[in-house]
């Protein structure tokens, strides 16, 4: 899908994960940001030169997934009550 209502879509999930507090991504990683489900306080880390395809589903307040370095993950839903931790 690469019209336009997508890519404005991807662009406008992009900008308000950027602007979202506990959310940390690295220049290169690329984190698609439809697929996130944030509760208050809950923090997201990104690795350099990782891609996150995943559908990121926060169940609880202050639940954190950490993705390391140099990671992929693709088509998968991830529910997070507390932690996560993947990759170094």
């Amino acid at each position: 899908m690469n019209d336009p209502l997508h890519r404005a879509q991807a662009r406008f999930a992009r900008w308000q994960l950027a602007r979202t507090p506990g959310i940390s991504t690295v220049k290169p990683a690329r984190v698609d940001a439809r697929r996130v489900t944030l509760k208050p306080h809950a923090r997201l880390r990104v690795g350099a030169r990782s891609i996150v395809e995943a559908a990121l589903d926060f169940e609880r307040e202050g639940a954190v997934i950490t993705v390391g370095e140099n990671t992929f993950i693709g088509a998968s839903t991830f529910k997070c009550a507390a932690r996560i931790e993947i990759g170094r």
